[in-house]
């Protein structure tokens, strides 16, 4: 562990992290992995997209309409291109969903088929139903790496790599602030702990949305 947090503050001190993200609204898994997104391409459509994984299963698009009734949205006339449909009834700010077509076990149709969606605000929006929390990628800044040092928030930001390799193309300097707490801390007397995707969020709001490197002193025995 010493080990570990040794490397980590050096690394710190003179090199930064990437990120690279993609959607509009998304949601992740305690992996930090997407589940699936939502774009938004006007007023009235958007797309569901369920990301290939490696090897199996294959990308999914639904394109969709929506409505917005005050801090719900409702989705509706979903069709995934090529195998069936999904039909729907609205109660209230409630949307149910039937199929219809060709038999399938895919999450999207359980998902929709009980998803109530609220706004919590212009950033988010919340699943009451599966308690997913979509954010909205332009609210999220991809350009810091951020540290939670004894409970404070240090950012500091990432290096520009190449698209074609791992080569940093920009560097840029070390955050002073951080620099000074990182030379305080003794390595035999803090834990460190990395958190990711929807635990990130809970605990530390949109800032959190690309995970979070705790460092914290030990209780002394």
């Amino acid at each position: 562990m010493r080990l570990s947090l040794s490397i980590l503050l050096a690394f710190i001190l003179n090199h930064g992290t990437s990120q690279q993200l993609n959607v509009s609204y998304w949601t992740f898994t305690e992996e930090n992995q997407s589940i699936h997104y939502v774009t938004f391409i006007d007023k009235e459509h958007c797309q569901l997209t369920f990301p290939a994984g490696h090897m199996f299963p294959p990308r999914e698009d639904f394109d969709m309409t929506y409505k917005r009734s005050g801090d719900t949205i409702m989705f509706s006339e979903i069709k995934r291109r090529g195998d069936y449909d999904l039909t729907h009834k609205v109660s209230g700010d409630t949307i149910v969903f039937a199929r219809t077509g060709r038999d399938t076990a895919n999450f999207a149709v359980r998902l929709f088929c009980n998803a109530r969606f609220i706004l919590k605000s212009d950033k988010t929006m919340y699943d009451l139903v599966s308690g997913y929390t979509y954010v909205d990628k332009k609210s999220i800044n991809y350009k810091y790496t951020v540290y939670a040092i004894d409970g404070k928030i240090f950012k500091q930001r990432t290096t520009k790599t190449s698209w074609f390799s791992s080569m940093n193309i920009r560097d840029y300097w070390r955050s002073r602030r951080l620099k000074r707490k990182v030379k305080q801390i003794d390595p035999d007397k803090c834990a460190i702990n990395i958190v990711r995707g929807k635990a990130a969020y809970d605990k530390y709001g949109l800032i959190g949305m690309n995970g979070v490197i705790e460092i914290e002193r030990k209780e002394v025995q």
